[in-house]
């Protein structure tokens, strides 16, 4: 179970092209349980490891990053099932892929990225909500989930995977339980540098930089002490010491990326690197108390920030929001 700050619950490596229109997918309901989930792929050791480049915008380099693009080349279709979804009632969330000719995408249509073919990240629509799940394979095109939200109103699904090509394609859709009231944009107050309790845990997010400014590296560190003692122990979360979210306040930008040790290979901002082609990347079985991840905010605005690491065999999640200028 995932213990976190709210009332919700290493992936990037880096970023690949998504290549695509900016479309919001719209959430077709189908009447009908959810089918049996099988077991998840166990990775081939010998092969390398893929690893996400989430590179957004029409061309290449940091300037061409300035909005999330959504879609790619596999046609998406995703429903949730039963069609009248109810707060605190479980669901399946089924989304099925197909190629440029029409036929299923399997699992060996797909590549594991942090040990799962699909990231998909449910938020509410006032980012109060958050959960990072894994859609698993039931042949013919088709991964499924199962699902709870805990109130009534609007939700996004952000499902992000790795084609069998290398491209990373990311899909953004909405959908609604019984008595959604009106979209309710999130109010986010920064809170930067404020320590939080999680699990027993101490946790603080600061930045060294004075200011966050859109097109400039941003380097984050999160420091994790128990009792007033700093914790070495932490453990990694799918292949990485932590899994880093951000989403935009108005929920256009959405970026899944990972945090490393301090000077790890995955501390800069790597986003125009093909990490695809650097292998497998070591990661200590234990470490801490410093998780460290930069990124270059490519818009102004406020975004919230989900940081997710082990410990004592439990995923913990932290969440913050940063202010960020122009």
């Amino acid at each position: 179970m995932y213990k976190t700050l709210f009332s919700g619950r290493y992936s990037r490596a880096v970023r690949a092209w998504c290549g695509a229109s900016c479309a919001t997918l719209a959430c077709s309901v189908a009447a009908c349980s959810g089918p049996a989930v099988p077991p998840t792929p166990t990775r081939d050791a010998g092969a390398p490891l893929v690893l996400q480049n989430h590179v957004h915008g029409d061309s290449t380099g940091t300037e061409a990053r300035l909005i999330t693009r959504y879609g790619g080349p596999l046609a998406v279709a995703v429903t949730e099932q039963p069609g009248n979804l109810r707060p605190s009632a479980p669901f399946t969330i089924t989304y099925t892929l197909k190629d440029g000719a029409g036929s299923p995408v399997d699992q060996n249509g797909l590549s594991l990225t942090h040990e799962r073919l699909m990231h998909l990240i449910v938020v509410s629509h006032d980012l109060n909500f958050f959960n990072h799940i894994h859609p698993l394979s039931q042949g013919a095109g088709s991964y499924s989930v199962g699902e709870t939200v805990p109130t009534a109103g609007k939700y996004l699904l952000f499902n992000e995977f790795v084609t069998g090509s290398g491209v990373t394609q990311i899909e953004r859709a909405l959908f609604s339980t019984a008595g959604a009231a009106p979209d309710a944009q999130a109010a986010l107050t920064p809170d930067l540098g404020t320590t939080k309790q999680v699990d027993g845990l101490s946790v603080t997010l600061t930045s060294p930089s004075p200011k966050l400014r859109r097109r400039l590296a941003s380097a984050f560190i999160l420091d994790v002490s128990k009792g007033g003692k700093p914790v070495t122990d932490l453990e990694p979360y799918l292949t990485a010491p932590c899994h880093v979210v951000i989403i935009s306040a108005d929920t256009k930008q959405f970026t899944h990326t990972q945090g490393d040790v301090p000077g790890g290979p995955m501390s800069p901002d790597m986003g125009n690197m093909d990490m695809s082609k650097m292998g497998n990347i070591p990661v200590p079985a234990h470490f801490g108390p410093k998780i460290q991840f930069t990124h270059t905010f490519m818009q102004p605005g406020i975004y919230r920030i989900w940081m997710q690491f082990g410990y004592m065999g439990k995923v913990e999640t932290v969440a913050y929001n940063v202010s960020v200028e122009k």
